[in-house]
């Protein structure tokens, strides 16, 4: 980030401790890693609720197209049939929407919201580095001076020199402690703002299961949570649509420490 591959121009003394520049370029390092994966997923979080309205959508085209079939005024069985499928396809399509703007409000805009910070950092980062090469610049004019032999003009110049140095290395290090502080502490923060987004997914998909799913869907979904929440699994009668997903009714709401491993999961970064 500070690397100059020419040394014309630049102090011999080192201004910036190497464990310094280290420490900085380790802390914007993880950010800029972070900002990345926040991007990568709002962008899957909108394909996932994109593809869910989509399936939902042409579960119902479906179902209607079935009830347009001709059969369905022959076969008084297949009517019946045909039409619970429909209002099962109707209610998950509800069921998607909601979730659906749940997800918008609880994950995907405070996704947005926190990406919003990372353009302010990136440019209190390249403020940060310009006043590091101006502090670099006076520097090496400064010393350029005081090599010279002490004559009038050489220390009028280096007493001027040395005035125009100090603003500007005051300057810097009030930008690289700032950012030195904030960096980690903002970093840091990403667990406690993003937690509540995501217990809220996980119970909007636990709570609003609906209960017209086909059978083989919803033994997916107990297998899939009964592993890490202690979820009894037993059968059900696969004969109807109708699947009551009571077995969630022992959890009405996911363990916290299911929850939070789930997230810190997902969110540790580096």
């Amino acid at each position: 980030m500070s690397w100059i591959p020419f040394k014309i121009g630049q102090p011999k003394k080192q201004i910036v401790p190497k464990t310094v520049e280290r420490d900085f370029e380790r802390e914007y390092g993880k950010l800029q890693q972070l900002e990345e994966q926040t991007k990568r997923l709002q962008k899957d979080m909108r394909k996932s609720t994109d593809a869910d309205l989509a399936m939902s959508k042409s579960a119902v085209k479906i179902s209607l197209d079935l009830l347009s079939n001709p059969l369905c005024e022959q076969d008084q069985d297949f009517l019946n049939m045909v039409t619970a499928l429909d209002t099962a396809m109707k209610r998950m399509d509800a069921f998607n929407q909601e979730k659906v703007n749940q997800i918008q409000k609880t994950v995907i805009e405070p996704l947005k919201k926190f990406g919003s910070v990372f353009p302010s950092l990136n440019m209190a980062v390249k403020r940060r580095e310009q006043a590091l090469q101006d502090y670099r610049r006076l520097q090496a004019k400064v010393e350029k001076y005081e090599e010279k032999e002490k004559t009038g003009p050489v220390l009028a110049k280096l007493h001027q020199a040395r005035e125009e140095l100090r603003p500007v290395r005051d300057d810097f290090e009030a930008k690289n402690k700032q950012l030195l502080d904030e960096m980690p502490r903002f970093y840091n923060s990403r667990l406690d703002y993003f937690q509540p987004s995501f217990e809220s997914l996980i119970r909007a998909q636990v709570r609003r299961l609906p209960p017209l799913l086909p059978w083989r869907m919803a033994q997916h979904c107990f297998s899939w949570w009964g592993g890490g929440c202690g979820l009894r699994t037993s059968p059900a009668p696969p004969h109807t649509l109708e699947v009551g997903l009571a077995t969630f009714s022992h959890h009405p709401r996911p363990p916290q420490h299911c929850l939070r491993g789930g997230i810190q999961a997902l969110l540790v970064v580096g």
